[in-house]
């Protein structure tokens, strides 16, 4: 059955439906939560409701969900400032639910955020993207974004220094 059909059969979720962006709030960890296994993350409710408490306490952070009936989307963003660039908002994370792809929930997201950006004096939002997600690399060029180069992800895990002073 194809998507179009899909929407059909789910009225709830029909481009007629209006959707509602908001600030997230701790409410929101479970269907967050959720929507992360969309994008191949695993967090459960409780770590989500931490990152959600600790994100939501920073004035630099902003996260916006959007609502058709339940939570279908988010976004999250970070003021960030450079030595080598403007201050700009850098796009953290941005999942809409796979049932409600493209009927624009992630363009208001975006909109959303870039909005929220402006207020915060910056001029630049910048977003980093998996080279295997294409969709999402079509969707940020259609959006005005441009791929501006290419890089390699580090990452080291920090162990604590043991008792001995090691």
């Amino acid at each position: 059955m194809n998507q179009i059909m899909r929407r059909v059969m789910k009225p709830e979720f029909s481009q007629s439906t209006p959707i509602m962006l908001r600030v997230a709030s701790l409410a929101d960890a479970e269907s967050l939560s959720q929507l992360c296994t969309q994008l191949g993350y695993t967090v459960t409710v409780q770590q989500m409701q931490q990152h959600l408490a600790t994100v939501l306490s920073h004035p630099d952070h902003q996260v916006y969900v959007a609502e058709q009936h339940r939570v279908v989307g988010w976004i999250h963003g970070q003021r960030c400032a450079l030595l080598i660039g403007p201050t700009q908002v850098v796009i953290l994370g941005l999942v809409v639910d796979e049932t409600v792809r493209g009927t624009g929930i992630g363009r208001q997201l975006l909109h959303q955020l870039e909005a929220w950006a402006m207020t915060q004096g910056c001029s630049e939002v910048m977003v980093r993207s998996n080279v295997l997600r294409q969709a999402a690399h079509r969707f940020y060029e259609r959006m005005g974004y441009r791929m501006i180069k290419q890089s390699l992800v580090f990452q080291k895990r920090l162990q604590p220094p043991n008792a001995a002073g090691d």
